[in-house]
């Protein structure tokens, strides 16, 4: 065996390789990967690459014999490899190429009329099925599906970009009137059902974000225990729910984060839950920093409610 250096053509890493004899080691590739990556590329670059991909790509699997074997082909690989194949999809997919790739591809299918018709009524279908719903039920209620969701969310929005691009995304859609207005007429039309309302939020599993969970704590440490946490959906007046609820005083606690509230919230809330008898205190999520003047705040509210009666 002679030992020999190369460069790979594909991957342009610095390779050293083992041959039984010599010979010319110019465009010799590290691996059978970085060999098949070359030539997909070579034969991507022609210009009938796509017409003839496809024509052969119809060939195939309009004959069934060939569909079967592609089929028992695939399930053994993923059956024998599974782990392996699993991991190299995901760090493929962690890498900015790939991103870059399927946001532009997603843009494209979405932006086509046709394309979106198509996914809408594929989906609908798919929900009218009561097999489908069952089993979609049973899923997203598992404590796995859970712990995986809570894994993508965070491992999504631990990437600055991913989190710059998604809140931009986010603030212009706050910002169009027409995305805003037929948001709040598709709430409202479901929150005025309770059986739809219900039926809607089942399946949130929904549960306290770390402001809450911080501020149910320091009621709890400081005696107001009357407050029941409510944020679930568990509570509803009219078309909102409030966070935390003492029900016999008739008073509310509203937790709001900085990201998702502004002032002009404000306003409107109280007024709200006003008109059923409850009085409204707002605490913003930076106010849990100063806990000396979070708890004055808290007795000052509760106090002057003393002193109203």
């Amino acid at each position: 065996m002679i030992k020999y250096t190369i460069i790979c053509p594909s991957c342009n890493e610095v390779k050293t390789l083992e041959k039984e004899y010599p010979g010319s080691h110019e465009k010799q590739f590290c691996t059978r990967s970085c060999a098949n990556s070359a030539n997909a590329k070579v034969f991507w670059n022609k210009p009938n690459a796509k017409q003839v991909a496809s024509e052969r790509a119809k060939k195939q699997w309009d004959d069934p014999e060939k569909r079967r074997e592609a089929s028992e082909r695939a399930k053994k690989q993923w059956k024998e490899n599974y782990d392996e194949m699993v991991r190299a999809i995901q760090i493929s997919h962690q890498t900015p190429k790939h991103r870059q790739y399927a946001s532009e591809r997603a843009t494209r299918q979405w932006e086509n009329d046709e394309y979106r018709k198509g996914r809408s009524r594929e989906t609908k279908e798919l929900w009218e099925s009561p097999k489908y719903r069952g089993k979609q039920k049973v899923t997203r209620q598992s404590e796995e599906y859970s712990q995986e969701r809570k894994e993508i969310a965070n491992r999504t929005w631990a990437d600055p970009e991913i989190r710059e691009k998604r809140t931009i995304g986010i603030r212009q859609a706050k910002q169009d009137p027409e995305y805003k207005q037929a948001c709040s007429d598709r709430m409202k039309k479901m929150l005025d059902d309770p059986a739809a309302r219900k039926a809607f939020f089942a399946n949130l599993h929904v549960s306290p974000n770390q402001p809450e969970l911080a501020l149910a704590a320091l009621l709890k440490e400081n005696g107001y225990n009357n407050y029941e946490y409510t944020g679930d959906r568990s509570f509803w007046l009219g078309r909102r729910n409030p966070d935390f609820t003492w029900h016999e005083g008739h008073k509310i606690i509203e937790m709001f984060g900085s990201y998702w509230h502004d002032e002009s919230e404000i306003e409107p809330r109280t007024e709200h839950f006003a008109n059923y008898g409850y009085k409204t205190l707002i605490i913003w999520d930076y106010e849990l920093d100063d806990k000396t003047l979070l708890l004055k705040n808290l007795k000052s509210f509760h106090q002057k409610e003393e002193e109203d009666k």
